[in-house]
């Protein structure tokens, strides 16, 4: 291959910042990860970054963005496959299930990234407007599942995503396992009850 093909085989300027991104912030953190690491694994020059991000916070803005993106589509995915009844939501714990079991480390997930930066932070701000988002993604899978209160359905299973993530942080193996056994009970709880009159 000559110098030629190698240079538009090679990913853009941006796509080599946004994938030191995700690599490094999962395993630094963002606060803890550095222009000069960015520009050093993405081997850009400063002047190239700053042509495309205007700062380190927003390159974590277009970060978050995308984690979201592939998020809402692993979810979507997993829960379509899963069939069409109420017990196909539980397939969202599948998702989190391969995360954890790969080791895809804790700050590719907004409830970290988060509780490391804060919600007053711009892109604490972030993680809470996109976690809202696939809280919506999940009220809807529910609603077209025939779940009666899919906006309540969703935020409870949502709180035992978090907790999943937090847990499987902790060390806990079967987190995912755990919170599938518990979103089955909400689920049930869920297909009880009728829908008010």
């Amino acid at each position: 291959m000559n110098a030629e093909q190698r240079r538009k085989d090679r990913p853009s300027v941006r796509e080599r910042i946004l994938a030191a991104a995700f690599e490094l912030y999962a395993a630094h953190g963002v606060r803890d990860t550095g222009i000069e690491e960015l520009l050093a694994r993405s081997e850009v020059a400063k002047a190239s970054f700053y042509r495309h991000f205007a700062s380190k916070d927003e390159l974590g803005l277009v970060y978050l963005e995308r984690l979201y993106q592939e998020r809402r589509i692993e979810l979507a995915e997993a829960v379509r496959a899963a069939g069409d009844g109420p017990m196909a939501l539980l397939a969202v714990f599948d998702i989190y299930a391969q995360l954890f079991r790969t080791r895809v480390p804790e700050a590719r997930s907004f409830i970290h990234v988060l509780m490391e930066l804060g919600p007053e932070h711009r892109l604490g701000k972030a993680c809470i407007h996109y976690s809202a988002l696939l809280r919506e993604d999940l009220a809807r899978f529910a609603a077209e599942r025939g779940i009666s209160d899919p906006v309540e359905f969703a935020a409870e299973l949502q709180t035992l995503i978090k907790g999943t993530i937090v847990s499987s942080t902790e060390g806990d193996e079967d987190a995912a396992e755990l919170g599938r056994r518990l979103g089955r009970l909400v689920v049930e709880a869920h297909l009880r009850e009728e829908p008010a009159k």
